[in-house]
């Protein structure tokens, strides 16, 4: 009996009602089926991402969707060619697709035996990255769109099929915001575990979790300087550049990266609104250039104390600066006569600055013992400026709006792993969360009333499990404690205090 796949592989989206089914056979060029590649529905319009599942150990797949029509099936798998396929509500059973090799190899990669590259482990996928083709690529973004059962989203973001965006853990340390991602090299990640079915070590805010593992440093001094442009309508240009240093126990690294990126957009649009005998027209042709710069920093420090001892602190930080400009022309039409048009004119300055710093210390205490101990602090600070004005008949109107936004993280957690033996163990920990969050809104313009705010949130939590591994089946059961204490205040008007008190 073949192994049962992770439910992820297997169950892609399943809906009630009128769901059709695309079914279809993946061979490369000499027929071999091809596991583990990802089947995805793209909007045909503007190839967003509608539903994926991944094939299963034979090749086949089957991909339920509500709505087949104006879709287009995207078919990517590590080494091959990508493969693109229309699909309409009168598509079903698309048979068998062959991939092509790309005839771009990395022939440099050693590939050490025949290693697989993916494989299962207690309900979960393991990539193994380190010593494949995966490790030679450029960027992280490129790495995590290769893993079967993820998708790389508009905003540069991840989500796993049917489960949203992971909850990211690298080193067993979670991750507070995505710059931390953007530092990492494919060539210095050892795994990357795709968990569908989190277990109650990890928090309610996410059904899947991403666990990233990275290599142990060698001794020496190593540095990295890298260097990108683009051009679209405007040039874009990034540099980057690591330092590695290791000597014995310590290590030590810093990151640096920046980027200048602008853009240019034309974004017509006309709406038609039908009243009785009157024809309602809203023409709007609008021209908008952006120019993003973005600075990131990352410092990280750590000792082996001992083979079973580690302790460190990182720091990691950006500076975001957003700068839109944009012009449009709006024309109202009555009966496809003018009867009113206004020019309007819109400069918008966006800038963040992000820190987090994070001390852990993992520690091997017998063979049967080990525990976690991970203590964070994020800050985020957003300041935004936006002037829009508008010009109706020769009459302008200049309206102004500022905000300030800031928050403020403090989190801890303590973990405990003790396993028995190889077929039994448990797991206990504790984590605690408290966030700060102030806002405030002003505007000249009577309909964008002003807003001042604080929200305070307190969250602890504690959880135990046990699993027990029989060989062919894992057992495994748990239970997780929520309590969230949050306050809500309107500094403007009392009246919009809102207090929550949640226990789960």
């Amino acid at each position: 009996m073949k192994k049962l796949f992770m439910i992820l592989a297997v169950c892609c989206y399943i809906y009630a009602g009128y769901a059709q089914t695309i079914t279809g056979h993946l061979v490369d060029e000499g027929g071999i089926p091809l596991e583990y590649s990802n089947v995805i529905l793209l909007n045909a319009k503007d190839s967003s991402f509608v539903v994926g599942c991944v094939t299963g150990e034979d090749g086949k797949f089957a991909l339920a969707n509500s709505n087949i029509n104006g879709k287009l099936l995207k078919i990517t798998h590590i080494g091959y060619e990508d493969l693109y396929y229309p699909v309409s509500e009168m598509t079903a059973n698309i048979g068998i697709l062959k991939l092509k090799t790309k005839s771009t190899t990395l022939n440099e990669v050693s590939i050490i035996g025949s290693k697989p590259m993916f494989r299962q482990k207690n309900g979960s996928l393991i990539t193994d990255v380190s010593g494949s083709v995966l490790s030679q690529l450029h960027e992280f973004t490129e790495l995590v769109s290769q893993i079967p059962g993820i998708v790389k989203t508009a905003n540069g973001g991840f989500e796993v099929f049917g489960l949203g965006s992971p909850v990211i853990y690298i080193n067993n340390k979670k991750i507070q915001d995505q710059t931390e991602l953007r530092q990492l090299s494919p060539k210095d990640i050892k795994s990357i575990e795709l968990i569908s079915n989190p277990d109650a070590k990890y928090d309610a805010e996410g059904k899947a979790v991403l666990k990233i593992v990275m290599l142990k440093k060698e001794d020496g001094l190593t540095f990295q300087l890298g260097s990108n442009a683009k051009q679209n309508r405007r040039s874009s240009y990034g540099n980057d550049m690591k330092i590695g240093f290791k000597h014995q126990k310590l290590s030590f690294s810093a990151n640096f990266s920046y980027d200048n990126t602008k853009n240019r957009s034309i974004l017509p649009q006309t709406k038609e609104l039908f009243l009785g005998e009157n024809t309602h027209r809203y023409i709007q042709d609008q021209t908008a250039k952006g120019h993003l710069t973005n600075n990131e920093w990352q410092i990280n420090m750590d000792y082996e104390i001992n083979d079973r001892h580690n302790i460190g602190i990182e720091w990691n930080s950006s500076n975001n600066k957003d700068n839109e400009y944009r012009i449009s022309t709006l024309d109202y039409q009555l009966n496809d006569k003018l009867a009113q048009s206004t020019d309007i004119l819109n400069d918008y300055i966006n800038k963040t600055k992000y820190n987090h710093v994070n001390l852990f210390y993992n520690a091997q205490w017998s063979k049967l013992l080990s525990t976690e101990f991970n203590l964070d602090y994020a800050n985020n600070n957003n300041k935004y400026n936006q002037e829009t004005n508008e010009t109706t008949e020769s009459v302008p109107k200049l309206t102004i709006s500022t905000g300030n936004n800031m928050l403020d993280i403090y989190s801890g957690k303590f973990a405990f792993d003790y396993n028995l033996n190889e077929k039994f163990g448990l797991s206990w920990g504790i984590e605690c969360n408290h966030i700060n969050i102030t806002g405030s809104l002003t505007s000249d313009s009577g309909n964008t009333p002003s807003s001042n705010y604080s929200n305070r949130e307190n969250k602890y939590a504690a959880y135990a499990e046990a699993k027990l591994n029989m060989g062919d089946v894992l057992v495994n059961g748990g239970l997780r404690y929520e309590e969230l204490v949050s306050d809500y205040k309107n500094l403007i008007d009392r009246t919009g205090d809102v207090h929550r008190h949640y226990k789960n």
